[in-house]
């Protein structure tokens, strides 16, 4: 038998490279399970890995996050979805993001 404390629960979900430089140790996460849809729990970032997981089609960094589970509802293994709180960005920042992105790495593939 193996007993342990589950008020709180450590996280860890993957963050795309592209938006792993927005991501810093102490931001709240928001996060949600399928088991419980209509409840957030929250929590804090711990620790970003420094290396990418292991996922194909995409590089995903690995970020822990402390979440509180004072109910003792969460269990191991849930499909959660967890949302990082990242310094708020206006809706043209996010729309031309992608595009300035595209664009600056292909300024930089032809000068090479």
């Amino acid at each position: 038998m193996t007993l342990g404390r589950t008020d709180s629960l450590e996280l860890e979900f993957g963050v795309d490279q592209r938006e792993i430089s927005r991501v810093q140790i102490g931001q709240d996460v928001h996060l949600r399970v399928d088991a419980l849809p209509q409840r957030t729990f929250l929590g804090t970032v711990t620790s970003i890995g420094q290396l990418p997981a292991d996922s194909a089609p995409r590089v995903l960094y690995p970020v822990r996050a402390s979440v509180a589970n004072p109910d003792g509802v969460l269990k191991s293994q849930m499909a959660a979805y967890a949302r990082v709180l990242t310094q708020p960005t206006s809706a043209m920042n996010r729309l031309v993001r992608g595009p300035a992105r595209w664009a600056r790495l292909f300024w930089w593939k032809l000068r090479s």
